[in-house]
C-alpha cells in the first residue's frame, strides 16, 4: 500500500476536507490507509509523569475515554504510523477540523501551520539519513586517523627532497587516506548526540514500511551506475517522514508521524521521565510543541553532515591530485543540485517558524497558542534552521567553486602543454628553415655543401640558433610553469 493511492483518491471538484462526523469514509479510506500503529499517551506536571505506551489501534478508543488525571497539566498523545481507524478516532475525540483531517492523509503535505479556533495545526517534514554506520564512529579514532593521514602525506611530499624517491602510488594512497580521515573528522566535529534513531535495524524496518517516503537524490537515482554509487563516500538516500502536530488550548499536544518518529519522540520522553527539566517545570504544552519542532530541525543536521563530509573528501582529492579527473565535476554538480533541492525543502520550515513568531507578535494575547517562554526558545529553533539553510547554501557554493577549480587546473595543465609545444616548435622553426634551404639541389649556389667541414658547420649553426632562441625564451618566461 502506498500513500499516493490515498492522495490519488481525491477527485477535482469534490468537497474540501474529510468530515468524519457527517460522512463515513471507511469503505474507501479503510482499505487504502491501514497499518498497526503504536500510540503513547503521556500526562505530566512538574512533579510526576504517567506514560501509557504500546497502545494499539483497537485499544486507543478505550484509552482516550479514560478520565485525564486531575494533576495533569500537559497531555501528549504520540501516534507512530498512520491508519484510518486511528485517525477517525482521534478526529472525533478532539473535534478535528475536516481540513486538518484531510491534511493528515494528504501525503506528501506541504510544510505549513494553520490556526483554528481551538487548536494550532502544523505540518512538517522529518528528514533522516539512510546510512547509520557512518554517524556512529568514534571521534578520537577519526582525529587520530586524520593526523596520521596528514603525516603520511607530508612524508610522501618531503621524501624526494631528502634524496629518497617516494614509492609509486604512495601519494595517491596517502591522499586517499587523508581524504577519508578528514571527511570523517569533519563529520564527527559536527555530529549530534544521537539516541539510536539511526540504528541499522530501524532503518531496515523503515524500508519495509509503506508510510516512509524515500527522497532519492541524484547521486542515488534509479539507473545510476554501480561504479558511481561505489565511488560515493556516503549513500545519498534520505528518508522523509510526514509529521502532523496539533496544539490544543487545554494543554494537549497531538503528534502523528507517517512512519514511527521513534528517533524524535524517544529523547523527549526520556527527558520527561528523567530528572526535572524546564520541560517539566514549565508545565506548558506549547513548550513541548517547541521541543518537538526543535527535534525536527535537529534531525536535518546529519543530512548537512553527509554532504559536508562528501564535499570535504572531494576537496581533498582535488587539492592532492596534480591533475584531478574531470569526472569529479559530475558528482560535484549532482551534489550542488541535491543541496538546492534540500534547501527548497527546508526553507518552508524556516518560514513556518517565522510565521508563528510574527503571528503571536501582532495578535491579542488571549488568542495566543504559544507562551512567552516558548516564543523565547523558539527563537533558538529559528536560529538552528537558519544555520542549516545557510550551511546548505555554503556547501552548494563550495561545490561550484570546486568545479571551477577542477576545470581551471585542467586548463592550466593544458596551457602548460601547449606552451611547451610552442617552445619546441619555435626552437625548431629556424632549424627547419636551414634544413629546407640546404636541402635544395642548387650546388652552384651552395659551396658549403661540398666543403669538407660543411656537415659540422650545419650542426654548429643549428646548435647556436637553438641556444640563442632558448635563452631568449627563458628570458621572456616561456619556460615558466
Amino acid at each position: 500500500m502506498k500513500l499516493t493511492k490515498v492522495t490519488g483518491t481525491f477527485q477535482p471538484g469534490g468537497l474540501q476536507g474529510l468530515d468524519v462526523k457527517r460522512h463515513n469514509y471507511d469503505s474507501w479510506m479503510g482499505p487504502l490507509l491501514h497499518t498497526d500503529v503504536n500510540v503513547t499517551v503521556t500526562d505530566f506536571d512538574e512533579s510526576q509523569v504517567r506514560v501509557m505506551s504500546d497502545i494499539s489501534n483497537t485499544e486507543l478508543k478505550g484509552a482516550l475515554q479514560q478520565p485525564r488525571p486531575e494533576w495533569s497539566r500537559v497531555r501528549w498523545v504520540n501516534v507512530q504510523g498512520l491508519s484510518w481507524d486511528v485517525i477517525q478516532t482521534l478526529a472525533v475525540a478532539y473535534s478535528l477540523h475536516p481540513l486538518s483531517v484531510e491534511d493528515i492523509v494528504h501525503i506528501p503535505q506541504r510544510i505549513k501551520t494553520d490556526f483554528y479556533e481551538d487548536y494550532l495545526y502544523t505540518s512538517v517534514l522529518l528528514l533522516s539519513v539512510d546510512h547509520p554506520s557512518n554517524l556512529d564512529l568514534d571521534i578520537v579514532q577519526t582525529e587520530v586517523a586524520a593526523a596520521a593521514a596528514a603525516k603520511a602525506v607530508r612524508a610522501v611530499r618531503e621524501a624526494p627532497q631528502g634524496g629518497v624517491a617516494a614509492p609509486p602510488g604512495a601519494a595517491a594512497a596517502a591522499g586517499g587516506m587523508a581524504a577519508k580521515a578528514a571527511a570523517v573528522a569533519v563529520q564527527q566535529r559536527c555530529s549530534l548526540q544521537r539516541t539510536g534513531s539511526f540504528a541499522a535495524a530501524q532503518v531496515d524496518a523503515a524500508a519495509k514500511q509503506p508510510h516512509l517516503h524515500r527522497l532519492r537524490t541524484r547521486l542515488q537515482r534509479p539507473g545510476a551506475s554501480r561504479e558511481s554509487k561505489a565511488a560515493s563516500l556516503h549513500p545519498m538516500e534520505l528518508l522523509v517522514e510526514q509529521a502532523s502536530i496539533f496544539l490544543f488550548r487545554d494543554g494537549t499536544l497531538l503528534t502523528m508521524f507517517s512512519h514511527e518518529g521513534e528517533g524524535l519522540a524517544a529523547p523527549i520522553l526520556d527527558k520527561l521521565k528523567g530528572f526535572k527539566t524546564l520541560l517539566t517545570d514549565s508545565q506548558d504544552a506549547s513548550f513541548l510543541f517547541n521541543a518537538v519542532l526543535d527535534a525536527v530541525v535537529d534531525h536535518a543536521m546529519p543530512v548537512v553532515q553527509v554532504y559536508a563530509s562528501r564535499i570535504a573528501q572531494l576537496e581533498t582529492q582535488v587539492l592532492l591530485d596534480k591533475r584531478p579527473p574531470a569526472r569529479l565535476t559530475k558528482e560535484l554538480h549532482l551534489l550542488c543540485n541535491d543541496l538546492k533541492v534540500l534547501r527548497r525543502t527546508l526553507v518552508p520550515t524556516q518560514h513556518l517558524i517565522h510565521k508563528l513568531q510574527a503571528t503571536h507578535a501582532t495578535t491579542d494575547s488571549s488568542k495566543h497558542f504559544l507562551s512567552p517562554l516558548t516564543l523565547v526558545y523558539m527563537a533558538d529553533v529559528a536560529d538552528h534552521i537558519s544555520t542549516i539553510v545557510e550551511d546548505m547554501e555554503t556547501l552548494a557554493e563550495d561545490a561550484r567553486d570546486l568545479i571551477d577549480l577542477v576545470f581551471n587546473t585542467i586548463a592550466h595543465h593544458n596551457n602548460n602543454s601547449m606552451q611547451m609545444l610552442a617552445v619546441v616548435s619555435t626552437i625548431f622553426l629556424p632549424i627547419t628553415f636551414l634544413a629546407g634551404v640546404f636541402g635544395m639541389n642548387f650546388d652552384q649556389f651552395f659551396p658549403e655543401i661540398h666543403w669538407q667541414y660543411g656537415y659540422i658547420y650545419f650542426w654548429g649553426l643549428c646548435s647556436v640558433i637553438s641556444v640563442v632562441f632558448a635563452a631568449m625564451m627563458k628570458r621572456w618566461g616561456m619556460f615558466s610553469s
